[in-house]
């Protein structure tokens, strides 16, 4: 349902990850600040210093990674999608009220910069649960277009299940 990239400041550790679709119903979604990011479409802030047992168990992961402050703003696409992007700030301060004006002023440019990417994401997963990845990875490249033909050689099992007609018919509820 959405991917993502951690880094830090000094680079250590960058990864990227996915999130699965069934995450979404799950009680690492429900009740996060990306439920309220993305259902509400309004930012979300959390000092994280003052924590209690209430808060989501994300806000508690970044407090004990040594985070201060934590903010998602929603990542509102063209097509009326809502994403959100997280940052978590490890200054002994948090965020400065300048740098959430500057992250909320700068939600629309970031939509417009991501949305191409995550368009590019959604694409290839469609032609890869559909294609395969070889044959998606070639279409993705441009070497296989519309109308092209490929010879491969391949193996076709026809099978039929006694019963399995009259059976289907029996069980359509």
């Amino acid at each position: 349902s959405a991917w993502g990239i951690i880094w830090n400041r000094d680079g250590s550790d960058t990864h990227e990850y996915v999130v699965a679709r069934t995450t979404l119903s799950t009680g690492a979604y429900f009740g996060s600040p990306f439920q309220h990011v993305v259902e509400r479409r309004q930012s979300f802030r959390r000092r994280l210093l003052d924590l209690t047992e209430r808060d989501h168990e994300v806000l508690h992961e970044m407090a004990a990674a040594g985070g201060t402050d934590y903010l998602a703003v929603p990542l509102e696409y063209g097509d009326g999608s809502v994403q959100g992007l997280s940052l978590v700030s490890d200054g002994k301060d948090g965020f400065a009220d300048s740098h959430v004006e500057l992250v909320e002023r700068l939600r629309q440019p970031l939509a417009a910069a991501l949305e191409p990417t995550a368009m590019r994401r959604s694409s290839a997963s469609l032609l890869r649960t559909f294609l395969g990845d070889g044959p998606a990875d070639a279409v993705l490249a441009g070497a296989i277009k519309r109308g092209d033909r490929r010879h491969i050689e391949a193996a076709i099992l026809f099978c039929d299940l006694r019963g399995f007609t009259g059976m289907s018919e029996r069980l359509d509820e």
